[in-house]
C-alpha cells in the first residue's frame, strides 16, 4: 500500500506521540570509532529509561583504532578506552535491552555499529529479542522537508531536531557523547 505524503507525515507523528505517552522504552545510543557502519565500533553506550534514568553509561574498548577526527567530535581518545572492557564485557545490556521497545536517534547507522563491536570483540551477534525504533527517521516523516531528489524526507541532526523543538540544549548535556544524545533523543520523543 502506497501511502501519501501526508499519510506518512501523519504516521510518524502518530509513532512519536505515542511513544511520548508511554514509559516502557528505551533509549541508546553510542559514539563511535568513525562513520562507516560497515567497519567502525562503538566507544561509548548508554541506555536511558523513558523517564531519564541511566542505566548504562559506559567507555568501550574496540579492536579498531578511533579516526582523529570522531575523537574532535565526541572527545574520545584511546588512551581514553584502552583500558576499559570490550562491548561484549556489558553483560547486562542484552537483557537491559530484550523485553522493551529501544529508541535509537540513527538506527541505521547505531545497530550495525553495535554488531561490528561484538563480533569483532569475539562475542556471539545479540539476538534479536529488543526492538530498535529509529527516531530519526520517525522525525524526519513528522516535521522534515520532502526532498524530491531522494523521494523521502530530509533527516534532521538529532541537535537541529532539539533546536526546531525548541527542546533547550544547556549545560547539564553534553554533546555528541551517548549518555547526553540520549537524553536529547528523550527528551526530543516526550517534545511531541
Amino acid at each position: 500500500m502506497n501511502l501519501s505524503k501526508q499519510e506518512r507525515r501523519d504516521n510518524a507523528q502518530q509513532f512519536l506521540q505515542a511513544f511520548s505517552n508511554r514509559r516502557d522504552w528505551l533509549v541508546l545510543d553510542t559514539e563511535t570509532t568513525g562513520q562507516d557502519p560497515g567497519e567502525d565500533e562503538v566507544v561509548e553506550i548508554a541506555v536511558l529509561t523513558a523517564r531519564g534514568e541511566v542505566l548504562v553509561d559506559k567507555l568501550v574498548r574496540p579492536k579498531t583504532q578511533i579516526d582523529e577526527a570522531a575523537s574532535e567530535v565526541h572527545g574520545i581518545y584511546w588512551d581514553d578506552v584502552e583500558r576499559k572492557p570490550h562491548i561484549t564485557g556489558i553483560r547486562e545490556l542484552p537483557f537491559l535491552l530484550t523485553g522493551h521497545p529501544v529508541l535509537v536517534y540513527n538506527k541505521d547507522f547505531d545497530m550495525p555499529i553495535i554488531r561490528n563491536s561484538i563480533l569483532n570483540a569475539g562475542g556471539e551477534p545479540m539476538a534479536q529479542f529488543w526492538d530498535p525504533r529509529c527516531v530519526m527517521k520517525a522525525y524526519a516523516m513528522a516535521c522534515g522537508d520532502w526532498n524530491e531528489q531522494y523521494g523521502s524526507y530530509s533527516w534532521v541532526s538529532l541537535e537541529g531536531a532539539c533546536i526546531d523543538q525548541g527542546i533547550e540544549i544547556g549545560e547539564d548535556i553534553e554533546l555528541h557523547r551517548a549518555r547526553g544524545d540520549a537524553e536529547l533523543t528523550r527528551r526530543l520523543v516526550h517534545s511531541f
